[in-house]
Formats: structure tokens, C-alpha cells, sequence
């Protein structure tokens, strides 16, 4: 016997932003389309996993994720006002649980005002880490004034988890129950204490940096780093040289180097990004620093870099960064060397399990590529840093952070935070319409 239900297949009106979910959607009662709903679970998952990504990106940029979060939030939705029949259809879906199942666990949580919801979301998370960031992303997701109540009752059950959930998520929103993060600051929870440290730099909370400096000289490497980050964002000299010992790290590396390329020392980081590409395990750290640094001296040696199939893609990638200049809209990009295979793949006797780094960005052609410099090398002093083919300044990064592609955007917003040391940085992870808002963009 076929059933009929609320499903996705709907009349959209044209919406204010005022307008609630029961006021934009204008549901038509249909006949079942068989798995319907378990379609909608399916999207729903693979496009908050494709988001997950997409912010950390080095080809996607504010509109390119704009899309990305139209097309989640419309299959959200689809769950959404499918009630209970939505719910038990993604329920049998559910596999061992991943961010993606969690993040959209979550937001269905918030939505529904389902504590069962929430109570299987932190079963799932456990004491995961990474799924614990989940349920603080769906928090995140949705407008601060839709959640604040939330947080604040979160952060008030006093368990590590919860706590670090409400903390964590508030820091995303740039929000903050100040008593919150002071008592995260006093915690004995070592995880809670080291996301209360990084929320003091995200939220650019200047003044409690007197009660994070003790933490520089902690065993726990986690406590420490976030220590020295959040320091070395405030200008603290001791705490960028303590940073400086993570830029060997394989997890900390790429964090610590945005900052360590912002020192006020040019020569001094030029020397440091020399030292880093004689090892291997840090070359490729190496070449992506010159592009964060922005100096056009290094191009030449990045075109010769583009010659090594390991690293020519990370050579492109600092040299787009420098240049402004997409490889492969420009057609200054070639196929990818034949039989390479740069992340796992689906053979069992493949040991290797790592992600290819590289992966989103275009293989250069280094002879095209020296082409194009030799004919533009005259727009480029010697003496001067470059960002997206223009001289560096606030105004560019603010530019950049307008324009630029996820990877450079984080980038520019810790550049920002640098010049504007009481001011948080700018979350680039925040769905893209609010982003636009906030950055005045029509």
C-alpha cells in the first residue's frame, strides 16, 4: 500500500530571511517516491563530507561553496519537514558513524529540538575528537541566535564533552560567554583547555593572553601548541620562536608556518624555508611557505620545482598564490604524469593509506608557466611581497579574503588578525551566505 508523506518535490516560494522553515516551504502531499528519503540521507551525508572538504580547499572559493551548502541544506530540509518518517528512513542508514552522519545527526537535532537526537549524536562521537568538531560544525551551520540558548545550556552540564562542543562551536560563531572561556581556561580537561586557548586568538580576546602564557611551558604538546599559536597571533616574539619548532610536525606544520611567514623578519624566514626544503619530509612545507611569503624571487626556482612530479603541484599552487593566476583557467596546466597515483587506491596490497595533499590543485606545465613569467616578470619588484598578483597590504588580504580560493582566504584572515590584534579573525568556515553578508558582498 502506497503512503503519502512530505517530501523534498516541493513548491519553493521566494523567501525573506526572516521567514521559518514552515513559511519557505510550501509542501505538496505526493505519492512516495520509492527511497526518496533515503536519497535525501545519502546527499545529505556526501555533501557535508564534500563541505568538510571544500573549506579546506585550495580550488573552492565563497560562491563555489555557496553552491556546495545550497544543494546540503536543500537535502536537510527534505529530512526536515518529513518529520518522523525522514528520521526513521536516515536511522536504518546510519553506518558506523562519521563526521558527515554526525554533523547531519546534529543539525536535524537542533532543527527537530530532538534530545534523542542530540543524546545519539554524542554516542556516535564518543571521545572522538574530529566527531565532536562535528556537532559543533551543525551548530555553526545555523544562525548564532537559533543556538545561543543552546550553548550556553551545553556548556552548563559541566561534562569535557558537552563543554567542548559549546565552546568550540561559539568559537566558530566569533560569540562568546566570556565567564565560559575564562572557567574552559581554569579546566583540568586537557582537551577543553587547549580549544579554550585557540578560541582566546580566534575571538582576538587580547586581554586574557596574560593567562594563556604559562601554558608555553606545559608537557602537553596539544596545550602547548595551542599556547604558542594564540600568542605568536597576539605578537608574542618568545612564543612565534617556540612555533617555529612545530613547522617539523606532520599534523602542525601548515598552521604554524601562516604565522611564521607574517614575522616582520623577511630574511629570516627566507633562510628558514631553505633550511626546510634540504629535508624531505618538509620540502613540500617548504615550497608552500614561498607561496605564503609572497616574494616573486622564488618563482624561478619554483618553475624548476614544477619539473618534479612529486612536488609540481604544490610548486603551482605558491605560485598561483603569488601570482594570482589560475593554472588551469589559463591553460597553463598539462595531464597528470601517466601510472602517478598520489593518494590510496583501491588495490588491497596498497599500503599506503595517506591522502594525496595535493589533490585539488592542477598539474602546471612548467614551460608555459615560464613563459607567461618571462612576458609579466616586469610587474614584480624584487623588494616587495605579493599576494594574488598584488603588492601585499591589508587591503589585499582583505581583497583576498573576498576573492581567493578557501586555503588562500584562511591564509589572508590570520594575516588580518596579525595587523588587527584585538579583532577575531575572520572564520572562513561559516556557511557562505552569512560569510557574504559579513564581508559586504552582494
Amino acid at each position: 500500500m502506497k503512503r503519502n508523506i512530505l517530501i523534498m518535490t516541493t513548491d519553493v516560494k521566494k523567501i525573506n530571511s526572516t521567514d521559518t522553515l514552515a513559511t519557505r516551504i510550501q509542501p505538496t502531499i505526493l505519492t512516495v517516491i520509492p527511497n526518496v528519503l533515503c536519497q535525501h540521507a545519502d546527499s545529505a551525508a556526501a555533501l557535508a563530507l564534500d563541505r568538510f572538504y571544500a573549506l579546506q580547499s585550495s580550488d573552492y572559493n565563497i560562491e563555489d561553496l555557496k553552491y556546495l551548502e545550497s544543494r546540503l541544506e536543500a537535502n536537510i530540509d527534505g529530512l526536515i519537514i518529513s518529520g518522523e518518517e525522514g528520521w526513521s528512513h536516515y536511522e536504518k542508514h546510519l553506518e558506523a558513524g562519521d563526521y558527515s552522519e554526525v554533523f547531519v545527526i546534529s543539525v536535524l537535532a537542533i532543527k527537530l529540538h530532538d534530545n534523542k537526537l542530540f543524546q545519539l549524536a554524542f554516542e556516535m562521537s564518543g571521545d572522538d575528537e574530529a566527531l565532536l568538531n562535528a556537532i559543533a560544525d551543525a551548530f555553526v551551520w545555523l544562525p548564532y541566535n537559533e543556538v545561543s540558548s543552546y550553548l550556553d545550556v551545553l556548556y552548563k552540564i559541566k561534562k569535557p564533552e558537552k563543554q567542548f562542543v559549546a565552546l568550540a562551536a561559539s568559537a566558530g560563531h566569533r560569540q562568546i560567554v566570556e565567564s565560559h572561556l575564562r572557567d574552559a581556561l581554569q579546566s583540568s580537561h586537557a582537551r577543553l583547555l587547549s580549544r579554550a586557548i585557540l578560541a582566546v586568538a580566534e575571538l582576538g580576546k587580547k586581554s586574557l593572553a596574560p593567562m594563556i602564557k604559562p601554558f608555553m611551558q606545559l608537557d602537553d604538546e596539544n596545550i602547548k601548541f595551542s599556547a604558542c599559536w594564540a600568542l605568536a597571533r597576539f605578537g608574542n616574539v618568545a612564543a612565534l620562536e617556540l612555533l617555529k619548532q612545530y613547522l617539523r610536525h606532520p599534523l602542525r606544520g601548515e598552521q604554524a608556518l601562516q604565522l611564521v611567514v607574517l614575522q616582520k623578519d623577511t630574511n629570516n624566514t627566507i633562510e628558514l624555508l631553505r633550511t626546510l626544503y634540504k629535508t624531505e619530509e618538509t620540502r613540500r612545507l617548504s615550497i608552500y611557505g614561498m607561496g605564503l611569503l609572497g616574494n616573486p624571487k622564488s618563482i624561478e626556482s619554483l618553475i624548476k620545482v614544477m619539473e618534479n612530479e612529486a612536488l609540481a603541484r604544490v610548486a603551482g599552487g605558491a605560485f598561483s598564490f603569488i601570482t594570482g593566476v589560475d593554472i588551469a583557467y589559463e591553460d597553463l596546466d598539462q595531464d597528470a604524469p601517466e601510472n602517478f597515483e598520489g593518494g590510496p587506491t583501491d588495490k588491497p596490497e596498497d599500503e599506503n593509506i595517506d591522502m594525496d595533499p595535493d589533490e585539488d590543485l592542477p598539474w602546471p606545465n612548467p614551460v608555459l608557466i615560464a613563459k607567461w613569467w618571462k612576458e609579466n616578470r616586469g610587474a614584480y619588484q624584487d623588494n616587495k611581497k605579493y599576494i594574488l598578483g598584488k603588492e601585499v597590504s591589508l587591503m589585499q588580504y582583505k581583497t583576498v579574503l573576498m576573492k581567493g580560493t578557501q586555503k588562500q582566504r584562511a591564509f589572508a584572515a590570520v594575516a588580518i588578525a596579525v595587523h588587527q590584534q584585538n579583532q577575531p579573525i575572520f572564520n572562513v568556515c561559516l556557511p557562505a551566505r552569512r560569510q557574504k553578508y559579513l564581508l559586504g558582498i552582494s
